[in-house]
Order: structure tokens, then C-alpha cells, then sequence
């Protein structure tokens, strides 16, 4: 597979007020792309934009929620140029435990990680398919996509359930120019678990480093892409701890 080009080329990414999402977006800027970038966060967003335009890139926003398909179909109308990445990044997460979580609470953890990742994939897709060039859709997961983890089994649900839909999208368009990759990120230093949850761990890197590696998956075509080398290590003990199981 040849190395997927960049230059000139545009980036969509979801969930790019902050964080993994804002990085990626910079990421974006510093390789010479143009980027078309959304979020529900209209301050956020904009910081964004400011800083990618002044690293040089051309920058189109959109206020929205990844739940609404309608949105999402009116940004990719809009976004100009051919495109090279789609982000499907926008997630949230709350850390409460299973017994307690709140039920509107995890339909909307499920909503906007799950579904809301698929509806920014199906507003993309016609215009990627479209295309002589090769693109690539990214979607972001975690490392909680493979193993589990204690008080967020609500977003490690809806992050294990990114995996098999991946999976999926990835054979029904291997014969297209669209490849598609899952996102595993360890501990990165974003606020989505809570100001200081990240920082704790000694395992965190900055958001900037996580785009980096990101970056040299996607471009490789990478279907399963880690930024932690302690993820392969997890899933195996899990995956030996589940065969036990079964007797």
C-alpha cells in the first residue's frame, strides 16, 4: 500500500476543541493540509482554527453535534478540496460505575461515541468513495476498546463496541480507495475523564506526541493504531483470562 498523501489535501476532524481532536488538528496544519474541523464547543473551536491558521492552513468550522446527522451532512457538503482523513473523534465520558450510572447518561455516552462516530463516517463515505485518491477513516477508541477498566464501564462499553464496527467498515470497503483505522489511545493529557484523572498517570503523554504517532498510522494505513506499548500486554492477559473462562 503506498503511503498516504497529505499536502495540500484536507483533514476532517470531529471533536476539535481540544485534546486528541485539537492536536490532530495542528498535526494537520504543521503537514500542509487544509482543514474542515466541528465541535459543540464554539470557543474552543475557534482557538483551534486561530492556531492551525496561524501555522499557515486554511480552516472552515462548524458548530455541531455529532448526533445530529442532518449537521453532519451539511458540513461535508460544505467541505471543500479533496479529502485525505476523517476523524471521527468527538467522544465523551463519565466516571461513574455501572450499578450507578445514570440511564440517560450512558444512552448519551453510547450517542455521541458510538453513533455519533458511525453518522460522521456515513456523511463522508459518498465523497470518499467518489474519489481517485486514497483517504483513510480514523476513528478514535482507547485503549478501552480492548480491555477494561474500573468506574468507566459505560465508556468502555461504548469504546469496545467501536472495535467490531471498525472491523466491519474496514471489509465492506476493502475493494474502495477508503482504508480505515481504530485509534487505541492510552493515557493522553486531555480532559475528557476530568481535569487531573490524566495527569496522574505516569504512563501520560501530551496530546502532541499522541497526534504524532496518530499520524504515522494512519498514513501507513494501520488498522489497529496504539499510542501506549503497554496495550498489547493488557489484551493479552485479558484475552487469557476470558479463555480460562471458558473451561
Amino acid at each position: 500500500m503506498t503511503e498516504l498523501s497529505l499536502q495540500g489535501r484536507t483533514a476532517v476532524i470531529t471533536g476539535a476543541a481540544s485534546g486528541i481532536g485539537r492536536a490532530l488538528a495542528l498535526k494537520a496544519a504543521a503537514e500542509g493540509m487544509a482543514l474542515a474541523i466541528c465541535d459543540t464547543d464554539a470557543a474552543g473551536l475557534e482557538a483551534t482554527a486561530d492556531a492551525a491558521r496561524t501555522a499557515g492552513a486554511e480552516v472552515a468550522t462548524a458548530v455541531l453535534d455529532v448526533r445530529d446527522p442532518a449537521a453532519l451532512a451539511v458540513f461535508a457538503g460544505r467541505t471543500q478540496g479533496s479529502i485525505a482523513l476523517v476523524f471521527a473523534n468527538a467522544g465523551i465520558a463519565r466516571r461513574r460505575p455501572i450499578s450507578t450510572q445514570f440511564l440517560d447518561e450512558l444512552r448519551l455516552i453510547f450517542e455521541i461515541n458510538v453513533l455519533g462516530a458511525i453518522a460522521t463516517v456515513q456523511a463522508f463515505l459518498p465523497r470518499l468513495t467518489a474519489q481517485a485518491e486514497r483517504s483513510q477513516v480514523a476513528i478514535t477508541g482507547s485503549q478501552a476498546s480492548l480491555v477494561i477498566f474500573d468506574g468507566i464501564g459505560a465508556y468502555t462499553a461504548s469504546k469496545h463496541a467501536l472495535l467490531p464496527l471498525a472491523e466491519a467498515l474496514a471489509a465492506e470497503l476493502a475493494e474502495t480507495p477508503v482504508g480505515v483505522s481504530l485509534i487505541a489511545p492510552g493515557g493522553v493529557a486531555t480532559a475528557i475523564l476530568g481535569k487531573g484523572v490524566a495527569s496522574a498517570s505516569p504512563t501520560v503523554m501530551p496530546a502532541e506526541r499522541a497526534a504524532d504517532l496518530i499520524f504515522a498510522g494512519v498514513c501507513r494505513g494501520g488498522f489497529l493504531i496504539s499510542t501506549h506499548a503497554d496495550l498489547a500486554g493488557m489484551y493479552v492477559a485479558r484475552s487469557e483470562r476470558l479463555r480460562a473462562m471458558l473451561g
